[in-house]
């Protein structure tokens, strides 16, 4: 089984470990000392739900002894994950260079914000407007992206026996999202034209996929209103179809699309996709410190002694 340190927190990491705790990768969590990952203060569903499958070990890396910790882990690793701002790493003695003469066959991987100045701080939002997007996201596309895609190279990598250094700009990801977007002079699929859109229903709401003429043509058999036949980018008639959908049931729509032949899906609510998630549990600051160091060949009076110095937790 594959180790692989994860020392980022929040969300691109932890997507990156979730994708790889999935497939198998043993994932350990190398938090600090101190707040450690604060991902469960924001949101403990999410925390849950992201780490769930991982252990968590919590070392004071500001000391010669947390160092040598994490330099034993490093000897045996396959992968070590990192989302430090500029020059941490460095100053921590856990850049690249240091950490791959221990363990030259160690991928490293590093998830930055801009490639140009990476010493400048950045959240979703200023990653996406980069990008064209000028509106605020409820979703977080480069915080998951970048995390999707460091998983692929970082899988790339082992496969490749590649061990040179992996860096992911957060910045970089929303441009692969958007390029339909920037270089189609008429995006429809912008929910603007009745084909392509989120309506209401007396229940709930669906989300109508008829891109295509022939969809279109079915869905508008199904409604009984042949005389919209032509009208799937005709932005005049939402109103029309508005009316006609708000008298069906969400169950009556998705039936007409199983008979007639058209892409329609009803939007669950929150409550009910949590509901059906698999609840699992996110492994609590430092809880599994003392099996990890023990498992790396440390005894139970070291492990004792690195407590009551506060190199652990």
């Amino acid at each position: 089984m594959e180790t692989v340190i994860d020392a980022t927190r929040l969300i691109p990491g932890a997507i990156t470990t979730r994708i790889l705790c999935d497939r198998g990768y043993n994932i350990i969590k190398f938090e600090d000392t101190e707040r450690g990952d604060y991902m469960g203060d924001l949101s403990p569903g999410a925390n849950a739900f992201l780490n769930h499958g991982k252990k968590s070990i919590s070392v004071n890396l500001k000391t010669d002894e947390g160092k040598s910790i994490l330099y034993s882990l490093i000897e045996t690793a396959s992968v070590f994950i990192e989302s430090f701002t500029a020059g941490v790493a460095e100053r921590l003695g856990i850049s690249y260079e240091v950490l791959h003469r221990i363990n030259p066959e160690l991928v490293y991987c590093s998830i930055k914000g801009y490639s140009d100045n990476p010493e400048i701080p950045g959240h979703d939002i200023n990653f996406t407007a980069m990008s064209g997007i000028d509106i605020t996201l409820p979703v977080q596309i480069a915080d998951v992206g970048s995390g999707m895609y460091a998983a692929l190279e970082i899988i790339n990598h082992l496969k490749n026996h590649d061990y040179s250094r992996i860096t992911v700009n957060m910045s970089e990801i929303p441009l692969l999202f958007n390029a339909y977007s920037l270089f189609t002079e008429n995006n429809v699929l912008n929910g603007e034209y009745p084909s392509y859109r989120i309506y209401n229903v007396s229940d709930g709401k669906i989300a109508l996929g008829c891109l295509e003429q022939k969809f279109w043509t079915n869905f508008t058999e199904a409604i009984k209103r042949p005389d919209l036949k032509y009208s799937r980018l005709d932005i005049s008639v939402n109103r029309v179809v508005e009316i006609i959908l708000s008298a069906y049931k969400s169950m009556e729509v998705l039936k007409l699309g199983r008979k007639y032949n058209f892409p329609v899906s009803r939007v669950r609510n929150r409550n009910e996709i949590i509901s059906e998630m698999y609840n699992g549990t996110a492994p609590r600051h430092g809880e599994d410190t003392f099996e990890i160091l023990k498992n790396n060949h440390y005894s139970e009076e070291e492990i004792k002694n690195l407590m009551e110095n506060k190199i652990i937790k």
